[in-house]
């Protein structure tokens, strides 16, 4: 359980050092879930060292594995439907009128992706909301 918000991490940090340029106001929402996830993993990590969980803790982890795997589906469709990899230095000698067109080719899938992020990051938080109380 860990291992799969540790993955997350490193593949949001690796969201954070260039790819997420694409989005515009969406890195504030990978820090924030690199933040948390971070966070989680150390909470996680101290709750496998436990024999056994009370039932809410129990809970909050099978929250966060769910969410785990919402957010890895979320990177995955952001690194398919946006992602630069190989193009990425087409895309930087593109012109302009190229670099429009792919805005444009563009826009629905990163309105989605952003709206999604923004979904996740209200769970999160929610999530974190109710452990804390």
């Amino acid at each position: 359980m860990a291992e799969i918000v540790g993955t997350l991490v490193d593949k949001l940090t690796s969201l954070l050092d260039g790819e997420v340029e694409m989005l515009n106001g969406i890195e504030d929402d990978v820090s924030f879930f690199n933040d948390e996830l971070s966070a989680m993993k150390a909470a996680l990590d101290a709750l496998d060292l436990r024999d056994t969980l009370d039932p809410l803790t129990k809970d909050w982890k099978d929250h966060v594995k769910e969410m785990s795997y919402d957010m890895d589906d979320l990177i995955a469709d952001f690194m398919h439907n946006l992602g630069g990899g190989a193009g990425a230095d087409a895309d930087a000698k593109a012109g302009f009128v190229q670099k429009m067109a792919q805005f444009v080719r563009t826009f629905w899938a990163r309105r989605q992706i952003a709206g999604q992020f923004k979904e996740l990051r209200a769970r999160l938080v929610e999530m974190n909301n109710r452990r804390k109380n």
